[in-house]
């Protein structure tokens, strides 16, 4: 037997118009959402939703109110360390006394303050002069 013995006869019959509404029928059942992929969406995204919004409370609340203001950390560190860190480090006093504003310390503080530092010291007039 040949295969042109064999007679030719349609195998599947397909409806009248099959293939004229199988793209809108395609188009409708991916605009539908299938049952098991919403079902778990929606109920993850009920759950996330609050747990996000306590989060950003809870981390609003817990930061700090202010910042501290580099006058404000300087302030806090004593004076002994101050002094410590400064002997450990190349900066000389005509540095700090270049960079110091004036306007920012009162007068009679720096005034005792030299007058203790004198009066520790056994220098004379003399001595200070010679040393400007």
């Amino acid at each position: 037997m040949k295969l042109s013995d064999i007679p030719k006869k349609p195998v599947f019959e397909v409806p009248e118009g099959y293939f004229d509404r199988l793209p809108g029928i395609i188009q409708a059942r991916m605009a539908r959402p299938s049952p098991g992929q919403q079902g778990v969406l929606v109920p993850l995204l009920r759950l996330a939703i609050p747990v996000l919004l306590a989060g950003i409370i809870i981390w609003q609340l817990a930061r700090p109110e202010k910042q501290q203001s580099p006058q404000e950390i300087l302030a806090s560190v004593q004076t002994e360390e101050l002094i410590l860190y400064l002997a450990h480090t190349d900066i000389t006093l005509h540095e700090i006394l270049d960079n110091l504003d004036p306007a920012t310390i009162p007068g009679e503080a720096v005034e005792q303050e030299v007058y203790n530092l004198f009066e520790d010291e056994d220098l004379t007039d003399d001595d200070l002069l010679n040393s400007l």
